[in-house]
């Protein structure tokens, strides 16, 4: 499909929360430069690294994407959350500093936005494939482990926040689970229950970082308030042989 991209607005949002990545921000953004058109905004936000993140980029190459310096650090989870609260386009990719893109990532991207435009959110997990409708369908495929997982990994997600965006305050109230995005996601699929999810087995990251960012002793207790933000009786069927058994 052509696009005459001279006449058209941004629909998406690329996000990238940084601290204190000074070698892999540089090398992200430089991938993304080339690739960006009318119709993707590139935002970073640098959660107060030392020095700057712009101290890293030229004047030159600073007015094609835009940059937001908190004024103070923020922690890790609050930085991923202001990806969403300043996305105005109508699709959001958070993507980490140090999962670096293939060289055709942002073409591919588009093509897969503009054939799936009534997917509230779309995840790409490698080898596996799927649609679901509604909040039962996408229960029911969290029997995976891999997909499971996928659904929360930041690079690998894709937000349609024109239809997220009311569900927003579910990411917030459950910010310290480090899985409130798929919460979010999931609690617009219980008020919308035609709502579509597509994972596509395909990556946009040539390069995962495979070191952990956080702390399993932190994250596994949190994962209970993941089950706490689902007690729900009216979903008991939907739960079972997934990982949502424990809310029953």
């Amino acid at each position: 499909m052509n696009f005459n991209t001279a006449t058209m607005s941004p629909i998406l949002t690329i996000a990238i929360p940084t601290y204190d990545r000074p070698s892999a921000i540089q090398k992200q953004i430089r991938r993304l430069l080339p690739q960006l058109d009318e119709r993707v905004r590139l935002v970073v936000f640098d959660n107060q690294s030392q020095p700057p993140v712009s101290s890293h980029f030229t004047a030159d190459e600073l007015e094609k994407f835009t940059l937001i310096r908190n004024v103070a650090n923020v922690g890790a989870d609050a930085n991923i959350a202001r990806c969403f609260e300043y996305c105005d386009t109508k699709w959001l990719w958070t993507l980490s500093d140090d999962d670096f893109i293939r060289e055709d990532a942002i073409e591919f991207l588009l093509k897969i936005l503009n054939e799936k435009s009534d997917t509230v959110f779309l995840n790409f997990c490698k080898g596996t494939s799927f649609t679901t409708i509604g909040f039962s369908d996408l229960a029911k495929e969290f029997k995976s482990l891999i997909v499971f997982s996928s659904s929360f990994t930041m690079s690998s997600c894709i937000y349609n926040m024109k239809q997220l965006q009311p569900s927003l305050q579910y990411y917030y109230s459950s910010l310290s689970s480090m899985m409130g995005t798929i919460i979010m996601v999931l609690k617009y699929l219980q008020k919308n229950d035609h709502a579509k999810t597509e994972f596509i087995g395909d990556s946009l990251i040539e390069h995962y970082n495979d070191q952990v960012g956080w702390d399993y002793r932190k994250y596994i207790p949190r994962t209970r308030l993941f089950l706490e933000a689902f007690y729900d009786r009216k979903y008991r069927k939907s739960y079972n042989r997934s990982l949502f058994l424990g809310c029953h």
